[in-house]
């Protein structure tokens, strides 16, 4: 289950989109911007790649290999936990 690290930081500036964890800030696309935002309501990988597919009318193919390396890159950051049910 993926669940987002209560320590991170969501700021807007001059809309562009940024985390901010641990003096780091990582800025987001708008496409990584609409993976945070699913991460409220959705747990796991295959739930948000499927609901980002819907939301931008592709095929799960297109989105489903960048999606997966992205939470993985969001785990590794510290910005997001991969944590038991």
């Amino acid at each position: 289950m993926l669940e987002k690290n209560i320590f991170v930081k969501y700021r807007k500036i001059k809309n562009i989109n940024y985390l901010v964890y641990n003096n780091e800030i990582f800025e987001l696309n708008e496409v990584g911007m609409k993976i945070w935002i699913l991460l409220e309501n959705y747990k796991n990988t295959k739930e948000i790649y499927t609901q980002l597919a819907k939301d931008c009318g592709v095929t799960l193919e297109t989105v489903s290999n960048d999606v997966i390396e992205y939470v993985d890159k969001l785990i590794e950051s510290g910005l997001v936990k991969n944590v038991p049910n």
